[in-house]
C-alpha cells in the first residue's frame, strides 16, 4: 500500500499540548501540522476532519493552499476564519444553532475589514492593530449612516476599553489561527502579538 494514502494519525503533540499529524505535502515532503484547540477538543478534532477530506480529495497529499503570499489579503483571511472556523465553531451542542460568539467576532472584524481589508496580510503588522484599536476606541471606522443611526439610537460611537480589548483579542486569534493552518507566516502573528499599545 502506497503509505500516502494511509490515514494519518491524530496525536497528541506534548509539547504543546495540541494533536499534530503528519502529512505529505504537493513538495513531497512529510511534515507535522499542529492543529488549533486543544488535544481532543472540537475545534482540533474539526480541523483533523477538514485534512483528512482534503487528503481524500488529493490522492493522500495535503495539496497546497493559497499561503504566505502577496494574494492573501486581510479580507482573504477573515472570511476564511469565519467560515472555517467561527461558523462551525461557534454553535449550541445540542440545537446546532449559533451562539452569541459568531456576533461578537463579526463586530471585532469589521473595524478591521474595513480599515484594511484590501491590504495584504503580509503588511499587517503591530501598527495597523493599533489603528485598528483606536478607531474601535474613537468610533472613526463608521460612515456617516452607521454615525447617524448610532446618535438616533442614543448609543455613543466610541466602544468601552474593555470592549475594544476584547474585539482585539479576537482579532489576535483570528492571526493565530492563520499561523496555525500555515496560511501566513509565524512571523505576522508574532509581529501582531507583540505589538506594543498607546493609549490615543
Amino acid at each position: 500500500m502506497n503509505r500516502r494514502k494511509i490515514v494519518p494519525t491524530y496525536r497528541l503533540h506534548k509539547k504543546s499540548g495540541k494533536a499534530i499529524v503528519s502529512v505529505y505535502s504537493s513538495d513531497g515532503r512529510r511534515h507535522g501540522i499542529l492543529l488549533p484547540g486543544k488535544y481532543e477538543s472540537k475545534e482540533s478534532r474539526a480541523e483533523y476532519n477538514r485534512i483528512i477530506a482534503r487528503l481524500d480529495g488529493n490522492d493522500g497529499i495535503l495539496p497546497a493552499e493559497k499561503v504566505a503570499t502577496l494574494d492573501l489579503t486581510v479580507a482573504d483571511l477573515i472570511a476564511r476564519y469565519m467560515k472555517e472556523h467561527v461558523l462551525p465553531y461557534y454553535v449550541n451542542p445540542i440545537t446546532k444553532e449559533p451562539t452569541g460568539e459568531q456576533e461578537n467576532f463579526r463586530c471585532a472584524m469589521l473595524p478591521l475589514n474595513r480599515l484594511f481589508g484590501t491590504l495584504s496580510v503580509s503588511e499587517f503588522g503591530p501598527l495597523c492593530l493599533v489603528k485598528v484599536r483606536t478607531a474601535m476606541i474613537d468610533g472613526s471606522w463608521m460612515n456617516d449612516e452607521e454615525r447617524k443611526k448610532h446618535a438616533d439610537a442614543g448609543r455613543k460611537q466610541a466602544l468601552a476599553r474593555t470592549t475594544v480589548n476584547t474585539r482585539i483579542g479576537r482579532i489576535k486569534m483570528m492571526f493565530r489561527w492563520g499561523t496555525e493552518m500555515q496560511m501566513i507566516p509565524p512571523s505576522i502573528y508574532h509581529g501582531v502579538l507583540d505589538g506594543h499599545f498607546t493609549s490615543p
